[in-house]
Formats: structure tokens, sequence, C-alpha cells
């Protein structure tokens, strides 16, 4: 659901225009563009070449080690804490903010 938030901001930044303005190290253009050719524009590509293994290895390291990101005991909590207000799964964005709002308000108040 975040990424797919995160990929709409994207798309709507990169189809914009940046506009030529009197400063001279500032480049008009398309962001995508501009970032996937530095060359049209007289600046430098710093990318760089990263070998498989290593994206692999860094996969390795970043998995979670269960279906659960976070302390069982916190996850059982708000898992309980969304029966009772018979809350569902949120399917957009407004909808996750406001159940992390009120999983937040029912943790906090179950520490205290």
């Amino acid at each position: 659901m975040l990424k797919d938030e995160l990929d709409s901001v994207r798309d709507v930044w990169n189809r914009h225009r940046i506009r030529r303005t009197r400063h001279p190290f500032h480049v008009a253009g398309r962001p995508d563009v501009m970032y996937s050719n530095p060359n049209l524009y007289d600046k430098s590509d710093f990318r760089q070449q990263v070998a498989t293994g290593d994206v692999q290895f860094c996969m390795q390291q970043c998995t979670m080690r269960s279906s659960i990101h976070c302390d069982a005991d916190v996850y059982e909590l708000c898992c309980e804490a969304m029966a009772e207000d018979n809350v569902d799964v949120p399917k957009t964005v407004d909808e996750a903010m406001n159940v992390y709002l009120l999983l937040r308000n029912k943790v906090a108040a179950a520490v205290n």
C-alpha cells in the first residue's frame, strides 16, 4: 500500500518539467530524463554498478525472519484491538493512518 502511494508520487513528480532559472548551476528538464541521462545536461553520472552477489547478500541480511515485522506481543495486542473494534486490515494510506492512530492509542493505554 505504501509502495503504491510512493510510486504514484514518483510518477507525478517525474512527469513535471523543472523550469529554467537565472541561476547558472540550475538545470531544467524532466527529472527522470535528467537522472537517467546526466550527460545530456553536462553533469556527472555518479551511479555505480553493484555485483549481483552483493545485492543478494544484502537482501538475505534484510529479510525478516518471520511474517510478523514487530514484537510478537505488540502484534498480538494490535490484532486483539482490531478485532475488538471490528477494524479490517487497511487498504488505503488514509485507512492505514487511521488504524495506526487507533492502535497507537490502544497500545499506549495498555502499556501505561
